[in-house]
């Protein structure tokens, strides 16, 4: 059976609905922008606002900009991944829009290889399962 960005695996996931600016996708890294519009927004390593550092992951594919929508904050996520990363990695933002890389010390660890599988499920190609 195949899990697909943005599921959670296991039961403790904390969501939130939040406004979100109409770009991410299902298993992006999301931060909350601290302009005045506050909405959930891809995220990547050249963003320098304090506030636009990793904040969860999308659940699903975003619609229209405003549209409200689930944000997990805390669980175990399949998610955006760069290639090569493997189980045991800590993760953290990565140049690529939505996407997490291996960071030393990151807020993220993997729980899967990228590509690989977690408890029998398959994973595609740049999602692990993520815990934070």
């Amino acid at each position: 059976m195949a899990k697909e960005l943005g599921d959670t695996v296991g039961a403790g996931a904390e969501t939130e609905t939040i406004t979100t600016d109409g770009t991410p996708t299902a298993g992006d890294a999301v931060a909350i922008d601290q302009g005045t519009d506050k909405k959930a927004t891809p995220t990547n390593s050249g963003d320098t606002g304090g506030g636009e550092e990793f904040a969860g992951a999308a659940v699903e594919d975003h619609g229209a900009d405003g549209e409200e929508e689930t944000i997990v904050l805390s669980g175990r996520v399949v998610m955006n991944v760069a290639s090569g990363v493997t189980a045991g990695d800590r993760v953290d933002v990565s140049a690529t829009d939505g996407q997490l890389a291996a960071f030393s010390g990151g807020p993220g660890l993997l729980l899967s290889d990228e590509g690989g599988t977690y408890k029998g499920a398959s994973l595609g190609a740049n999602e692990a399962v993520v815990f934070f």
